[in-house]
């Protein structure tokens, strides 16, 4: 007896909830929900190669800027010991 009261009131959730489906278009906003979290993800993998990208390029800058100003270094004291003799 308990299992049958069981099944109706299965049955019953689940006519209810066609029934609030049907009424709220709930497949359809399934549907747009499901796209946007498609974009999404698309964006954010997006993003996290692009990161990695940019750190690289942060690394590269950061080491040419260090070149750079080695360089500069070494220019200035080339040219204060010129200017001593």
């Amino acid at each position: 007896m308990e299992y049958s009261i069981k099944l109706i009131g299965d049955w019953y959730s689940a006519k209810l909830y066609s029934l609030i489906s049907k009424k709220f278009h709930l497949d359809t906003w399934k549907g747009y929900i499901d796209k946007k979290l498609d974009t999404i993800e698309d964006i954010y993998s997006m993003a996290a190669e692009n990161f990695v990208i940019s750190s690289k390029n942060r690394a590269e800058f950061l080491l040419l800027g260090g070149w750079f100003i080695l360089l500069a270094g070494w220019s200035i004291l080339l040219v204060i010991e010129i200017l001593t003799r």
